[in-house]
């Protein structure tokens, strides 16, 4: 399902309604939430819900480790390590330096031990390591040790080996430690078993600092759901409202043009075209917007998203008599002459999706006739809070509560 509109226009509002059907049926939901709304009205701890937000305390223990199965450990590495070091390279130099940040994401799984993996911060810690003993610890691994060289010097601020994967772990510094948490929870686990709603949420002050974890979560989901059995297991719908502010997600396709099989309903919410093509180019925006089988089109104010919701609503035949007055010196009789004429135009014009009222639109379902249809207001019930921040440690802190503990130490000894 994919919904159309500008801002103001119902898309939440229809999400709304649609989440409280899945909601008494029984179904399950991944809702991406960036403002917090849905998560305020539809987030239920008893249920088994989770909120993935490292910023947030209900943020349960997550750690990479948990995603690799023991009899395909390489293969959920390198696709772990993809979702890690991020992005579409545009040219030769940003392949090559994406190529080895993977590869060397895939050494640290390998070189981190056990006993320091309740603490995502390990990864930073490794990077720090002179470059000589980084390149030691990774000769033990199957990660190609040459990407590191003692010798070299990252250019440009940071644009090397090591400081673009510092770079794409940073997020793994907000999540909590084991210690910190009541649960844990993992990918792997909960697509085999899906029980309770997952939200990703934030809001304008941690979007930077989450975007990154919550796409790696986003693919984890999306690979664990589209390797179920078909047609089995419980339906999953996933929400992406605002798809343009989730940034590039490359399972997002997949999950578009291959989830049917596998009980998935991808909803979408767009704004404009212009917002797709600039994240996935110009077919990748087109396989988005075409893929999903119902589309709903409420008011758009972008021409060009709106000369394309006037093509997907259809064109007519529509024959009419074309009149010709004939007068003056002629062997013929003055007189009016009908001639029928037939031409081919949209049933909806552009313009009149532009004119749409709030809440009023149209639907589109694949075989079947368009139809106009107007949504029910519903204003947002809030029940639990959007974001619960977690009260992070600083260095000041602990360098503070080493100093008060130290009299102690010596006045015990």
């Amino acid at each position: 399902i994919i919904t159309i509109g500008s801002t103001g226009s119902g898309k939440t509002t229809l999400d709304r309604h649609m989440l409280y059907q899945i909601q008494d049926r029984g179904d399950i939901a991944i809702l991406n939430d960036p403002d917090g709304e849905l998560t305020q009205e539809f987030y239920n701890e008893g249920r088994g819900d989770i909120i993935l937000c490292p910023v947030d305390q209900r943020q349960p223990f997550w750690s990479p480790w948990f995603e690799l199965r023991d009899e395909l450990k390489p293969v959920d590495a390198a696709a772990l390590a993809a979702s890690i070091i991020r992005g579409r390279p545009t040219n030769d130099t940003q392949e090559y330096f994406q190529r080895n940040a993977r590869a060397l994401v895939r050494g640290m799984f390998e070189a981190i031990p056990v006993k320091d993996r309740d603490n995502l911060q390990v990864f930073a810690d490794f990077l720090k390591q002179a470059r000589d003993k980084l390149r030691e610890q990774l000769e033990s691994t199957k990660a190609p040790a040459a990407i590191i060289d003692p010798g070299a010097h990252d250019s440009g601020g940071g644009t090397g080996i090591i400081g673009v994967t510092d770079a794409a772990i940073e997020g793994f510094g907000y999540m909590p430690t084991r210690s910190q948490t009541a649960r844990q929870w993992c990918a792997r686990d909960w697509t085999r078993n899906p029980k309770g709603w997952i939200f990703f949420t934030s809001d304008p002050t941690t979007k930077a600092a989450v975007q990154a974890l919550q796409g790696i979560w986003f693919d984890c989901l999306a690979r664990g759901l589209r390797a179920r059995p078909p047609f089995t297991g419980p339906h999953v719908w996933w929400f992406a409202e605002e798809c343009a502010d989730m940034g590039y997600q490359p399972e997002l396709k997949e999950i578009a043009t291959r989830g049917r099989k596998r009980r998935i309903t991808l909803v979408i919410n767009v704004q404009a075209l212009s917002q797709l093509r600039e994240i996935y180019g110009h077919d990748g925006a087109i396989t988005l917007i075409s893929s999903p089988s119902t589309k709903v089109i409420l008011r758009v104010d972008e021409t060009e998203m709106a000369e394309w919701a006037s093509a997907q609503l259809g064109s007519r035949e529509v024959q009419r008599l074309q009149m010709a007055q004939l007068a003056g010196v002629s062997t013929y009789r003055e007189g009016i002459n009908l001639q029928p004429q037939r031409v081919i135009e949209r049933i909806v014009l552009a313009d009149e999706i532009k004119r749409l009222p709030r809440l009023s639109g149209y639907i589109c379902i694949a075989g079947n006739d368009r139809t106009r249809i107007t949504i029910t207001e519903r204003h947002m019930v809030a029940r639990e809070p959007a974001l619960i921040p977690r009260v992070y440690e600083t260095d000041m802190a602990r360098t503070a509560t080493s100093t008060s503990e130290a009299p102690r130490k010596r006045a015990a000894l």
